[in-house]
């Protein structure tokens, strides 16, 4: 099992990484040795986050440049790496422990973004939207939009593309690759956290007290 090496290290986890939106029961630890505690809008993720959505919980996390991950209900997720390199490159890498997580990534230079699911690892170098969802038989990887890399197992390297959904299979560690993409139950839900942030962004560029490099707060859109 390979996964791509990140840097043992790294200059800084001064990150600017936030909690966008919460809805229901949302819990974060923040490896303070408090353990979990009721997640808040604009929380800071941090470093060593652990966030779990219960059975009517829905959460998305906002990065610097406006790129987000989403949170279904009954997910599970760990922030593994949130570092910035001596040379100013912002490097992300989660873990999704359980359930369906979708990624909107606006890729730049000097970013890079990494998930592990089901034993897998997942890279993006493009900007990219997709779907995770991870379970005990079976994980799934569906293409919106972009591209996305995924390795590890007994498949090797497997490249999806746009309009695409690989299926990894846990029993027998055999994939499937469809040239299409299913319409899923929290579809509707994660472009309407599109649509709701759009209409944010548009308000908060109107706006001559916030000005158009306002960035990590918002009013609960």
């Amino acid at each position: 099992l390979c996964f791509t090496a990140l840097p043992a290290s790294a200059d800084s986890h001064a990150r600017v990484v936030r909690l966008s939106y919460v809805a229901g029961d949302v819990q974060m630890d923040r490896g303070t040795g408090n353990g979990f505690e009721k997640a808040i809008l604009n929380m800071p993720v941090v470093y060593h986050s652990h966030i779990r959505t219960g059975d009517d919980g829905e959460a998305e996390i906002e990065f610097e440049n406006g790129s987000t991950v989403r949170l279904t209900p009954g997910t599970e997720i760990d922030v593994n790496d949130l570092s910035i390199t001596s040379s100013g490159d912002k490097i992300t890498s989660l873990l999704l422990n359980q359930g369906l997580a979708f990624i909107e990534w606006k890729h730049s230079d000097g970013t890079r973004f990494e998930i592990q699911f089901g034993g897998h690892d997942l890279s993006l170098r493009k900007s990219s939207h997709l779907r995770i969802e991870t379970g005990e038989d079976a994980s799934t990887v569906a293409l919106y939009k972009g591209e996305a890399q995924i390795s590890g197992g007994a498949q090797g390297t497997v490249d999806v593309h746009k309009g695409e959904t690989l299926t990894l299979n846990v029993s027998d560690e055999r994939y499937f690759l469809a040239k299409s993409v299913e319409t899923g139950p929290y579809d509707a839900w994660d472009q309407q956290r599109d649509s709701d942030r759009q209409v944010m962004v548009a308000q908060q560029n109107s706006s001559s007290y916030l000005g158009n490099s306002y960035y990590g707060a918002d009013l609960g859109y």
